[in-house]
């Protein structure tokens, strides 16, 4: 009885290890099989919309704002515009450095001084009187920044990328009236906003 189990053991292991053994031969073969399919197939050229040659400004302005508004990564914006990263690259450069010369006459202060409640709160029984004082909306947002690999930790937000916590107040014409920057990404809202209107020389007016 006992030699019978034994037998049985022994014969239902051999068993598992030529299964284990066909089983990996198997998977061999299909990874060999999958490098000689990507190795034979027909390889699809990327930017087919047949634009070559000089890119106009209205492109080039395109290709920018693309980038600035949806944070797209060069591959695919080259992709979308049917231009190769190296002309997706130095276009958005050329754009950029214009927008940088132009925000002197872009960017300019102004002097809103005392002004009723605009008709966002007036006119809303939900907000009025209580915001009676406000000329607008106040926000934090998050800017991606450049840090030296040393300090790199503190300027890591919730979302583990390196930021700076920057504060906006903007009016409800679409004017922004203030921002204060410099704050690092792991800085709390309210603390940022704090400091704010602690500093006299900041000039933060919300109201």
């Amino acid at each position: 009885m006992d030699n019978n189990n034994q037998s049985d053991s022994s014969y239902s292991e051999s068993d598992l290890e030529a299964e284990e053994l066909e089983l990996e031969a198997l998977e061999l073969a299909m990874a060999l099989r999958r490098v000689e399919y990507y190795q034979n197939r027909n390889k699809i050229p990327c930017y087919t919309g047949g634009l070559t040659g000089h890119v106009t400004l209205i492109e080039a302005v395109a290709i920018c704002l693309c980038i600035l508004s949806h944070w797209a990564v060069m591959r695919v914006v080259a992709e979308r515009f049917q231009r190769s990263k190296d002309t997706i690259y130095r276009q958005f450069k050329r754009v950029l450095k214009g927008l940088y010369g132009l925000a002197p006459h872009i960017i300019r202060e102004q002097n809103r001084g005392q002004q009723p409640p605009p008709p966002e709160i007036k006119d809303r029984p939900k907000f009025y009187p209580y915001f009676k004082k406000c000329i607008g909306a106040i926000d934090e947002t998050h800017i991606s920044a450049w840090a030296p690999a040393h300090k790199q930790n503190s300027y890591r937000d919730r979302k583990v990328k390196i930021t700076q916590n920057i504060m906006c107040v903007c009016s409800f014409d679409m004017m922004f009236t203030f921002v204060y920057t410099g704050w690092k990404g792991t800085a709390n809202d309210s603390r940022v906003f704090l400091d704010a209107i602690g500093r006299p020389g900041e000039r933060f007016s919300p109201f």
